[in-house]
């Protein structure tokens, strides 16, 4: 599988005479980690829908310079635009939702602060939450980069979904409620899909959502921990509408 980078689209923009150098994080992975040698090919990303194969020219410890072979419109993102909104969880559990979402295919991911929520917005902790990102993409073949939004309370949260998608739902296990597979019955170009933390969502919570015009659905009679419901919401959701598909 060839190595995937995501590049600035400022720095494809420096390219002369399809030479381009690179430096800092990129040429240490690329000489040091990876040690790959002249001749070997990688692939950039400009995040904004083209990729450019490229191969290695020139590689040395702090300093890699690479030839262009190669652009082409990206290829994989899928079709569906899906927002998660996850309520905030703890350490792990948060890396591994922005990790695993990201490489299913979640196209936005907004953390969200709701009543049984233990754990608080994440703080100075944005850079490494967007390097997982970065790393997750590039390791699952994405061609764009996933949003992390703003952290919101759960109204506002409602508010926004509404607003911006055509389908919004929130997972609960409570009765009486449609399961997933029902109320996706239907195609959507976006959907919004709401996940509780670890204690769940308040029955007053879901009452709200259903307000604003959220669908309570379920994902079947086994409870899933709070940072595996979004993954396998999403991963539902995308197959139901054939963007699981090569």
């Amino acid at each position: 599988m060839m190595h995937r980078f995501f590049v600035e689209p400022e720095l494809i923009a420096r390219m002369n005479s399809g030479l381009l150098a690179l430096e800092g994080a990129i040429a240490h992975q690329v000489a040091n980690v990876l040690r790959l040698r002249v001749g070997d090919e990688i692939t950039l990303l400009d995040n904004a829908g083209s990729e450019y194969l490229v191969w290695l020219e020139r590689v040395e410890r702090k300093l890699v310079v690479v030839q262009m072979v190669e652009t082409k419109a990206v290829e994989g993102e899928p079709q569906t635009q899906i927002t998660l909104y996850q309520s905030l969880l703890k350490g792990e559990k948060w890396d591994f939702v922005l990790q695993k979402c990201t490489e299913v295919g979640v196209s936005r991911i907004v953390p969200v602060v709701s009543e049984r929520c233990v754990a608080r917005p994440a703080g100075g902790r944005q850079h490494r939450h967007l390097r997982i990102i970065q790393e997750a993409a590039e390791q699952s073949q994405r061609g764009l980069l996933p949003l992390l939004g703003d952290t919101l309370t759960f109204a506002a949260a409602c508010e926004q979904a509404v607003a911006s998608h055509d389908l919004a739902l929130i997972l609960w296990e409570g009765e009486p409620v449609a399961d997933l597979g029902h109320a996706l019955r239907q195609q959507y170009g976006s959907v919004a899909l709401f996940v509780g933390p670890e204690g769940g969502y308040s029955a007053q919570e879901v009452t709200l959502a259903h307000q604003y015009g959220i669908i309570p659905a379920t994902l079947g009679p086994r409870i899933l921990r709070a940072e595996t419901a979004g993954l396998v919401a999403a991963a539902i959701t995308l197959y139901s509408f054939g963007d699981m598909q090569k």
